[in-house]
């Protein structure tokens, strides 16, 4: 099996969305949501500095395998890795020890990590307490 498969079967798994917001946002026409979000779209520096540096911290404890729109990148240089996760369209990331994927689309204010161990979920969740970001299950609406 190559990586490309083993990735989607991971996508097909468990489903954890880092994100800037706690939680995900209910359909309320009362908020101004889609006002923020339209600006954070276009002003998303320091949201993607925070998802690089999360990134680059699981990077110190777990090895990855890169997929850069689509492309398996055999020589991928960590350098490199800030500037892709801003002009690329989508950076994969398999941890083939954890068998999990992280996912993010440069146009996307989420990261998706896929089929994490405990261990490294726990990992992560630290992570992005350190990176002031928020991990929760894909879906999951907590009540206010």
């Amino acid at each position: 099996m190559d990586m490309i498969d083993r990735i989607d079967e991971a996508m097909e798994r468990t489903c954890y969305v880092i994100d800037y917001l706690p939680m995900l946002v209910p359909n309320n026409p009362e908020s101004h949501f889609n006002e923020v979000y339209s600006y954070l779209e276009d002003n998303n520096e320091e949201i993607m500095e925070r998802f690089s540096r999360f990134t680059l911290k699981l990077l110190c404890y777990h090895k990855a395998e890169f997929c850069i729109d689509g492309e398996e990148e055999e020589d991928y240089e960590i350098e490199d890795f800030a500037d892709e996760m801003e002009a690329s369209g989508d950076v994969i990331m398999y941890f083939k020890k954890e068998d999990a994927v992280l996912r993010h689309g440069s146009d996307d204010l989420y990261m998706a990590l896929y089929n994490p161990s405990a261990q490294m979920l726990a990992l992560c969740k630290m992570i992005a307490d350190s990176e002031n970001l928020f991990i929760r299950k894909e879906g999951e609406v907590l009540p206010l």
